[in-house]
């Protein structure tokens, strides 16, 4: 999230921000508390896949008034679906807990007291997840070799940039991205197609919101939507073999 652009769209309706720590890279997480702070709005991280994420020895999470997690099947910390929901606020903590468990009063056996939804985890998915937690920074360490093997790899390729870390950040690299200079959504689909060939599966980096269909109001934000049409991710999985990881990247050099 770019501090200037963000607060270029506050307005008298604003009530939070919600910057997103992408693919595990954190957000500038103390300018846009600072920023909220001035504008007198929550904040509200979506920390879905940043688990062990830092910034200045900070963890991702921690920052904002509200924080998310996602434990979803392919995010380093699992349990098939789910996720976290942290708060220093006793309140807002309070209010998600009795919401989440169906409105129901907590001091008053399965008394409903208004309406709520059921956003319970079950017993086993948080054995599962409590039993990962235990070797998150396993999981953690090999994520963040993977990503500097592609680095080593892809660094004599002028045509692509391999995503990294910002100065004082520590990301969990969940997913390695690359941004294909001067690319777009065709020239980026044919060389999905050719990895695909070649039997390497490839997505599309994530779209700006406002470049979807349901979002009429457009803005200007010309990096996000220069990555949104240029940038793959590549295999992460933190299970990948070096041979993997180096067929991956001599597929990449021979297409680009």
């Amino acid at each position: 999230m770019n501090i200037q652009s963000a607060e270029n769209l506050i307005s008298s309706k604003t009530k939070a921000i919600i910057p997103v720590h992408l693919y595990g890279h954190p957000a500038d997480m103390p300018e846009i508390m600072l920023l909220a702070k001035k504008n007198g709005l929550y904040v509200i991280e979506d920390a879905a896949p940043s688990i062990g994420s830092e910034i200045a020895g900070k963890k991702t999470g921690s920052f904002g008034h509200i924080s998310g997690f996602s434990f979803q099947g392919a995010k380093i910390l699992v349990t098939g679906e789910g996720g976290m929901l942290v708060s220093n606020d006793e309140d807002i903590f309070n209010k998600a807990k009795l919401l989440g468990d169906h409105g129901r009063d907590p001091s008053k056996p399965l008394t409903a007291i208004e309406i709520g939804y059921k956003y319970k985890m079950s017993n086993i998915q948080a054995a599962l997840g409590l039993a990962q937690i235990e070797r998150v920074n396993e999981l953690i360490t090999r994520k963040r070799q993977i990503n500097a093997c592609y680095r080593d790899n892809l660094d004599s390729l002028d045509t692509v940039n391999v995503s990294c870390e910002l100065p004082n950040c520590k990301s969990n690299n969940w997913m390695t991205s690359i941004e294909i200079i001067d690319s777009d959504n065709n020239k980026r689909d044919q060389i999905m197609k050719s990895l695909k060939d070649n039997n390497v599966d490839s997505r599309p980096v994530f779209s700006p919101m406002s470049s979807l269909p349901m979002f009429t109001r457009k803005e200007e934000n010309p990096v996000a939507y220069r990555i949104g049409t240029s940038a793959i991710n590549i295999p992460s999985g933190h299970n990948l073999t070096q041979d993997q990881i180096d067929h991956v990247c001599d597929v990449l050099i021979q297409i680009l």
